[in-house]
């Protein structure tokens, strides 16, 4: 196997308009991209290609492939279809039930190298000001540039009369009484 590459081989897929059953080459890449190809030559171009951890929404397997007929002398157990968020479902097909069951583990290997999102901060300087990212522990930072969050709410270091921790600038001398 190729370096780089998580799984391939032959198998049909579903064509999306004509619904023919077409030989193809699956590839997918251990980044998680699958991409297919008409043939296995090395000069070959690929006809779509998939980020398993960003657009696959599920795989389905078997009989929870709906409304797909397997090629002739194939079963509905070696059915597998891959289903992006947005698009068309992939539909395709194995030799053999091994041959399913390998291609289903890798595709769910693959979809679980999906990071978490970091959560944004919501509110009306998202409008004017860069992207900023709120972290597990509550420190918000530019989303890029910077090499990790501050530090946690009241270490800052204010200056002397000047700001508060809530923001509010205050003036030197305020609210003394002489």
């Amino acid at each position: 196997m190729e370096q780089g590459v998580a799984r391939s081989g032959h198998v049909f897929r579903l064509s999306s308009i004509l619904k023919n059953w077409k030989k193809v080459f699956l590839v997918l890449y251990q980044e998680g991209r699958l991409c297919y190809f008409e043939d296995d030559s090395k000069n070959a171009r690929a006809k779509d290609a998939m980020l398993i951890s960003r657009e696959c929404l599920e795989v389905h397997v078997g009989s929870a492939c709906k409304h797909i007929d397997p090629p002739q002398n194939h079963s509905k157990s070696e059915l597998f279809c891959v289903v992006p968020h947005h698009g068309s479902t992939w539909q395709f097909c194995a030799f053999d039930q091994d041959d399913r069951i390998a291609w289903q583990m890798a595709l769910e290997e693959a979809r679980g190298m999906r990071s978490p999102p970091l959560r944004r901060t919501r509110s009306v300087n998202d409008l004017f000001l860069p992207e900023y990212a709120v972290y597990s522990n509550g420190g918000v930072a530019p989303s890029a540039g910077y090499p990790g969050p501050p530090p946690p709410a009241g270490q800052y270091a204010y200056m002397p009369g000047q700001y508060d921790q809530r923001g509010y600038y205050r003036q030197p001398g305020y609210g003394k009484t002489t």
